[in-house]
């Protein structure tokens, strides 16, 4: 599962109540405003987390509807969402080293995740 391997890369994984809610990428073309209240759903749930650094995601789908579509959904939803977004493999190149803007572009993922690479040194 891909707690266990956010477990391998020496993090913690959350549990939350919407952790498996669909991040509404197949019906954005269709209903943009659907795919925007199954976003506002889980960031919701993760915002209350205080435990929570940020978002890591093995499906490139979720990444853009959790990472693009946040700053959308924020000012539908008169929120401020700053949750930073990661692909899994981005967490992984963390862990053992990898130069987080050289080797795994983490300059160009939205939300910004410098607070994150500031809080993890």
């Amino acid at each position: 599962t891909l707690h266990q391997l956010i477990w391998a890369t020496g993090s913690t994984p959350v549990d939350y109540e919407t952790l498996d809610y669909c991040c509404g990428g197949k019906t954005f073309p269709v209903s943009e405003d659907l795919a925007h209240s199954l976003i506002a759903k889980k960031l919701d749930n993760l915002q209350d987390k205080k435990e929570v650094d940020c978002m890591v995601l093995q499906c490139q789908t979720c990444y853009l509807m959790y990472g693009a579509q946040q700053e959308k959904v924020s000012g539908k939803f008169n929120k401020q969402y700053k949750i930073p977004v990661l692909l899994y493999p981005q967490l992984l190149g963390l862990a053992v080293g990898a130069d987080p803007v050289a080797d795994l572009g983490l300059n160009l993922n939205v939300p910004s995740v410098d607070g994150l690479l500031d809080k993890i040194g």
